[in-house]
């Protein structure tokens, strides 16, 4: 059986697809009947050549022959094992005899060689560069931050690049983190910070202390006197600092402002140069310019505890969890008066979206037990931050 070179010299100048070195292997597996022996004339894997009929009882050869290597090149190469489809190709050439009847197999042999080194070297140059970038996303790290903690989809973008957020990495500085629905994301300091952020939020770490909140919610837990932490909102910056450990939830509002809860200890928050000391439990709209800071509202945090994903959505607890819990227990005592409501997002300084609850209409935690399924709290923070507000009679 002859083959036409013109046929050959035509597949080789096309443009090889990624497929191509697997077709042409199993090209020479189909047509491996044409590889003649030099010694004995023999087909290549032990059949008697047609054309020799004194040949008929000619024992097989040994199966560690071309066959073998060729096939388990076609592997590797699916494999996208390059380095080693080029030892198997080798091998071939080594064991496929040396005889006019195979030249055409071994340039074909030859072609496929090129191709799997070519492989070889695009490998070894998308390792170099990843590595290059590794080591430029290190440099710019901010020192003692690391992720800790994710679930869902979660990415950041550093220099326009987006990649997915290991477990273990680092946070380098202007890097934007992109959290989606039903995602959660939590980065932990040397120093006992943390922040937290779930579902279809993103921020930016602008400095070692400093964070853009884009969209969506953030949780900030402030370990004790330590310097001031500032969080921009798209239209408000908002710097937070507590002489105790303490935590605060951090939401972007519809009119580009933040809307704030402390959680944990009192905290001070300060807006244009104007200071205000939350308790556990108070929540505050910071709203830009000329609005300032809104009057004080009180949320159950019991409520928020068991329902908001920043706290309970996460597979490993808050450490600092048995301080809100008795956080919300000194609440409980302090507020006396409650009212069947849930505050929403905010207009103006005076003007609060507030749902009343009517008595017919279920709660929050019976509709939850209808649904055992869904372990995770709301599916949104605003829906863990706007739980029942308490007034004060």
């Amino acid at each position: 059986m002859k083959y036409s070179t013109r046929k050959i010299k035509r597949t080789r100048d096309k443009t090889k697809s990624p497929s191509y070195l697997g077709a042409c292997l199993a090209l020479l597996l189909f047509c491996s009947g044409a590889i003649y022996s030099s010694a004995t004339g023999d087909s290549f894997f032990g059949f008697p050549s047609p054309r020799d009929v004194h040949l008929t009882q000619a024992p097989a050869q040994d199966p560690k022959t071309a066959e073998v290597y060729v096939r388990e090149a076609v592997r590797l190469y699916q494999e996208e094992r390059f380095k080693e489809t080029v030892v198997a190709i080798e091998a071939a050439l080594v064991e496929l005899p040396d005889n006019s009847g195979n030249e055409e197999r071994r340039e074909l042999l030859i072609s496929m060689l090129r191709l799997a080194k070519a492989k070889v070297l695009l490998a070894n140059y998308r390792e170099q560069i990843e590595n290059i970038e590794d080591n430029a996303i290190r440099r710019k790290a901010l020192p003692g931050l690391f992720v800790t903690q994710t679930y869902g989809t979660v990415w950041q973008s550093d220099d326009g690049k987006r990649r997915k957020v290991l477990v273990g990495g680092n946070v380098p500085a202007k890097t934007t983190f992109f959290i989606r629905g039903k995602s959660g994301l939590e980065i932990t300091s040397e120093g006992g910070g943390m922040i937290r952020s779930v579902d279809s939020s993103a921020f930016t770490f602008v400095g070692e202390r400093c964070v853009r909140l884009n969209e969506g919610s953030i949780l900030l837990h402030l370990p004790k006197q330590v310097a001031p932490f500032r969080v921009e909102g798209p239209l408000v910056e908002v710097d937070c600092s507590s002489a105790k450990a303490s935590t605060i939830l951090i939401s972007v509002t519809v009119s580009g402002g933040l809307k704030l809860i402390a959680n944990e200890r009192d905290i001070m928050v300060n807006l244009n140069e104007k200071e205000m000391k939350l308790k556990p439990g108070e929540l505050v709209f910071a709203l830009p310019e000329p609005q300032g800071f809104s009057r004080t509202m009180d949320v159950e945090l019991s409520t928020i505890l068991m329902t908001a994903d920043l706290l309970a959505g996460f597979e490993e607890p808050v450490p600092f969890s048995r301080s809100l819990r008795l956080a919300a227990a000194m609440q409980a005592r302090r507020i006396k008066g409650r009212f069947r409501a849930v505050v929403g997002d905010v207009e103006t300084s005076d003007n609060f979206q507030v749902k009343v609850i009517e008595k017919d209409e279920p709660e929050e935690d019976e509709v939850k037990e209808e649904k055992p399924e869904n372990k995770r709290g709301p599916s949104r923070f605003q829906r863990g931050f706007g739980n029942r507000a308490l007034g004060r009679p």
